[in-house]
């Protein structure tokens, strides 16, 4: 396991989560690292954030039976994106063995399904104590982007902490169960001195270095004035970032949002604070947003309200919807006509380039797979993971890197390579005719190749 680098994200970097689970993390990398037993208590205390039961466990949720999507549909055509466990940037292929989510793996399930005309709104299902501060801005403005494509709401199930509130703040909608909690609207950065530990065990750290900053942060000295005060100020600017976001996404007063404190916030104080807006089971969120959805209740573009505060209940948004604008004077034939050809156009040079975009980053996911160093001896399982599945480039190389190597006999070639001889090639020596050269001069992209890839891929996608 790569643990400087592990390090290097939980020491001396902002992190937007709750200081439990903080406390914890810390803990379980700390006894990994020093082969130390972790105490029966955090060890139940870390058993018990990790876990997360199945999505289909979710009552009275009725989801469509079809594998051809990175997210579950209900019946309704509403995409429910999970967003759960610890919060990363990157996973630094650990997704899959750790409880950990991606923010470059969820902005891209919610970009898909900005796209997608089977998803008519988008429910973020949360349930996470947050993570890291790095990267959380640029998820939020896709979550905004989204809704700017179609409703986006948030069902808070049954915690959203820091991190996770930081994301729910920029949907239109957020629900919250009885039972749930919220807030911990902060930021926190933890610095570890381990020089006594270093003095007992007769190490002596020098430092050769030049640039009087350059050794801050390191563990093998107390932390310095000068450094305290510059991880304060990366905290601090963070926190800005933070209260900033949550006050325009939430229409109320920053002083509001400091005023929490980074405390917890139980469902009827977060709805008072104007934090959320209807206390409701995920089921019943689902329920609300598929009547919505039904009834066609939203615009035809998806575009978000009006600015300012959102409505705090489902009667206001109905009210709001009762006054719509008034239609607009009927088109004549020929109008009509030529309303529907625009439309087609349009439709067709999108629908071209989505498939341009999809092939391009089915090509570098694909490659980034059968490159890495995890494919070394495993060239069958990389092969299978890239070509008959649509699993993220991260978590196939969590999975190849959990694998054990395949017995066979050593291959020089990468797998990439070996793919590549297996593809037929074109004459295009010089006995070959210009259309030969010329075709063979064009990148292929088998668009069809790729859809049907992705619908097999129904247990290497997490719903």
């Amino acid at each position: 396991m790569d643990y400087p680098h592990l390090w290097s994200r939980l020491y001396g970097a902002p992190l937007a989560i709750h200081p439990e689970k903080a406390a914890i993390i810390e803990a379980v990398f700390r006894s990994r690292l020093t082969g130390a037993a972790l105490p029966a208590e955090v060890e139940q205390a870390a058993a018990k954030v990790m876990s997360r039961p199945p999505l289909e466990n979710a009552a009275q949720v009725r989801f469509q039976a079809r594998s051809d999507k990175p997210y579950a549909l209900t019946e309704a055509g509403v995409a429910v994106i999970p967003i759960l466990g610890t919060l990363v940037q990157r996973a630094w292929g650990l997704d899959a063995l750790s409880g950990m989510m991606s923010y470059g793996s969820i902005g891209r399930r919610i970009s898909v399904a900005a796209e997608d005309r089977d998803a008519r709104a988008v429910l973020l299902e949360i349930d996470s104590y947050g993570g890291e501060a790095f990267g959380l801005a640029e998820l939020a403005q896709i979550i905004s982007a989204a809704g700017d494509a179609k409703p986006v709401w948030a069902a808070i199930n049954e915690q959203a902490y820091s991190a996770a509130y930081f994301l729910a703040a920029a949907v239109k909608r957020i629900t919250i169960p009885v039972s749930g909690a919220t807030g911990s609207i902060g930021v926190v950065a933890l610095h570890v001195d381990q020089s006594k530990r270093d003095a007992t065990q007769g190490y002596n750290y020098t430092y050769v270095y030049a640039g009087a900053r350059k050794k801050d942060f390191n563990p093998h000295e107390p932390l310095s004035d000068a450094a305290r005060e510059t991880l304060q100020a990366e905290v601090d600017r963070h926190y800005g970032l933070f209260t900033a976001h949550v006050a325009r996404g939430r229409g109320v007063d920053e002083k509001a949002v400091r005023a929490t404190e980074a405390g917890i916030l139980p469902p009827a104080l977060a709805k008072e604070g104007k934090f959320i807006d209807d206390i409701a089971t995920f089921a019943d969120t689902v329920g609300m947003i598929e009547d919505a959805v039904r009834r066609n209740s939203f615009s035809s573009t998806g575009t978000r309200m009006a600015a300012g505060r959102p409505s705090t209940s489902l009667q206001e948004t109905r009210m709001n919807e009762n006054h719509a604008a008034p239609a607009a004077t009927a088109l004549t034939a020929e109008q009509q006509q030529q309303v529907n050809q625009q439309i087609e156009a349009a439709r067709a040079e999108g629908m071209a380039q989505g498939l341009k975009v999809i092939a391009t980053g089915e090509r570098t996911r694909i490659e980034a797979i059968l490159t890495s160093d995890e494919a070394k001896g495993r060239g069958k399982l990389a092969a299978h993971l890239a070509l008959k599945t649509s699993m993220p480039a991260d978590e196939a190389k969590a999975m190849l890197a959990a694998a054990a190597v395949e017995t066979v006999t050593p291959d020089p070639k990468t797998p990439l390579q070996n793919l590549m001889a297996r593809v037929p090639n074109p004459n295009v020596g010089t006995d070959a005719d210009d259309e030969t050269r010329l075709a063979a001069a064009q990148p292929k992209i088998d668009a069809r190749a790729i859809y049907e890839n992705r619908r097999n891929a129904s247990k290497q996608i997490t719903h």
